[in-house]
């Protein structure tokens, strides 16, 4: 049997409702109440997203810095020893340049300062084209 009524009347329906959700022992909440709660967050925003470790302008400087000489930035990725995939993640801001490939292809860009390398107990910077900022 069909708990609601044929026409529709919206009082019996809500009626039967609450009724269903009491002998589920759910509560029924106001639309006030619904709009009062915060809303989840849309599933594809990351959780805990970063700020971004260099700003847009340090990133279009930088290219600018490559492109200038009419170089391609494959070309001067391959001068420098450079993967050219590290280099355009840097380049979109996808990359922190925290350590390794990345931290190289950062200071060739002159997005970091090369001089942190003895910070971290190293005696001697590597000697690396990749090191050697953009004139």
């Amino acid at each position: 049997m069909n708990p609601f009524p044929a026409g529709g009347n919206m009082d019996a329906i809500e009626a039967a409702a609450r009724s269903a959700a009491l002998a589920w022992n759910t509560p029924i909440k106001s639309e006030a109440e619904a709009e009062a709660e915060p809303q989840p967050k849309h599933p594809s925003e990351p959780f805990n997203q970063r700020q971004p470790a260099f700003s847009e302008q340090q990133l279009i400087a930088a290219r600018e810095r490559i492109t200038d000489g009419g170089q391609a930035i494959a070309d001067w990725a391959k001068s420098k020893q450079l993967d050219l995939g590290m280099v355009y993640h840097m380049l979109q801001g996808r990359s922190r340049g925290v350590r390794g490939e990345s931290y190289r292809v950062a200071v060739a860009m002159g997005l970091k300062n090369p001089s942190k390398a003895k910070a971290h107990g190293r005696s001697k910077p590597t000697q690396s084209p990749a090191l050697q900022p953009i004139a």
